[in-house]
């Protein structure tokens, strides 16, 4: 009697290691060790005379109790502890009775008071050890936080395995009744049970992986483009600080021969072009100054002035990514359509938003010679289709057009 006292401690000590490798404490304090003892004493009431099919059953109801009582987490996860424990602790009986009948000749033992019972529960323990160590081995590998919600459902078949082994009256007779033929596949089809759900978790980690190296592939080449955007920012003020010395210079010399008139003409293109220069690399929308930074040196050779005025950051209420996609689309849209622009005077991108009855109010205009206008809006309602907008259309000058975006409250 005491030697079962001593496994049903060993089994719960090992469930409970198990649980503390997956789960987090609820408790700190003596309730922990409380909680322990009250199921322990419970697991024995029920085992004091050997385990059969009601007691087994009742015996799983409380280790359910008890890691949810005792430990905290995700439901999915307390079912990676639970289940699998179980079905190591019915396969490692039924296993038992396998290797009793058949390796040491022993006769199934029905008292528990005999050698070949405490065999048993001897070689039954120490494979409940092999599995559970040996799963959170290889758990060391797999991280089950990350798992769908769908996962639950690769427990239906060990689930099913439980209740059927628990149906029979005494796990160690499982065999008695089976062909020897039978019995090796009933082991080798629970077996197969155990590598399906291992290596279900280990597809789904496989593919999780291949998502986190994808995102660092992306990372990467935002941090070269991060860094190919500061080395030609950096290029750009040099030379934008290279030629204002020259300008300072020219000034100067004109200042010493008192030729005030060139003087204040080259003051005025100065002025003019510091204008010109700030204002295509600022404005209140942090992506809106991203994409104008990194098309700085395509704006300057092909010549194309951009002017932004946004007056607040209320633009701010279109989320960044929509913003960049916007943006983008409408600067992609205007430098295909300067190829077709001879003229400078013509290569202008002008960018406004404000509000008005506190609608966000967008007003582009761009250079325009052959752009489809309605595959053009139907792209921008599809860029911006998580919000209520309205967006009009119309022709301007030669070689522009005017977009207006109205984003509506409602």
């Amino acid at each position: 009697m005491i030697l079962i006292f001593i496994f049903d401690l060993l089994s719960l000590s090992l469930f409970n290691y198990l649980a503390h490798n997956f789960l987090t404490l609820r408790y700190n304090h003596n309730i922990k060790y409380i909680i322990f003892i009250l199921t322990y004493f419970s697991i024995c009431l029920q085992n004091i005379n050997g385990i059969n099919s009601n007691k087994a059953l009742f015996v799983l109801i409380i280790y359910t109790f008890y890691i949810f009582i005792q430990y905290t987490g995700r439901l999915l996860t307390h079912c990676f502890v639970l289940i699998p424990f179980f079905t190591f602790q019915i396969f490692s009986e039924i296993l038992v009775g396998f290797i009793l009948s058949n390796v040491f000749n022993f006769s199934i033992p029905s008292n528990i008071l005999t050698y070949s019972h405490l065999l048993g529960l001897i070689i039954s323990f120490i494979m409940l050890c092999v599995f559970t160590v040996s799963y959170i081995k290889i758990s060391k590998y797999i991280k089950f936080n990350n798992l769908p919600k769908y996962s639950w459902l690769i427990f239906i078949v060990p689930v099913i395995t439980i209740l059927l082994m628990i149906a029979e009256d005494q796990h160690l007779h499982v065999f008695k009744d089976y062909p020897r033929q039978y019995r090796i596949i009933i082991i080798l089809c629970i077996v197969s049970y155990l590598l399906t759900i291992v290596i279900f978790i280990m597809i789904i980690n496989t593919h999780k992986v291949e998502t986190d190296l994808k995102i660092e592939k992306y990372k990467s080449e935002a941090l070269d483009q991060k860094f190919s955007l500061m080395s030609q920012h950096y290029l750009y003020n040099f030379n934008f600080l290279h030629d204002l010395i020259h300008s300072y210079s020219d000034i100067y010399r004109l200042l010493n021969n008192k030729d005030l008139e060139c003087a204040k003409i080259e003051l005025n293109a100065l002025m003019d072009k510091t204008y010109k220069e700030f204002n295509s690399i600022y404005s209140n929308s942090i992506v809106l100054n991203y994409l104008l930074n990194m098309r700085l040196n395509s704006f300057k050779s092909n010549h194309i002035e951009c002017i932004t005025t946004i007056e607040d950051e209320k633009i701010n209420i279109i989320d960044f990514n929509t913003q960049f996609y916007f943006f983008n689309y409408i600067f992609d849209i205007s430098e295909k359509q300067i190829q077709f622009i001879e003229k400078d005077e013509y290569k202008i991108i002008a960018i406004k938003s404000k509000m008005i009855a506190n609608n966000l109010i967008i007003q582009c205009i761009i250079p325009y010679v052959n752009l489809n206008l309605e595959e053009f809006k139907n792209n921008l309602y599809s860029i911006l289709s998580q919000y209520h907008c309205i967006i009009d259309i119309s022709k301007e000058q030669k070689f522009k057009i005017k977009l207006i975006i109205n984003f509506n409250k409602t």
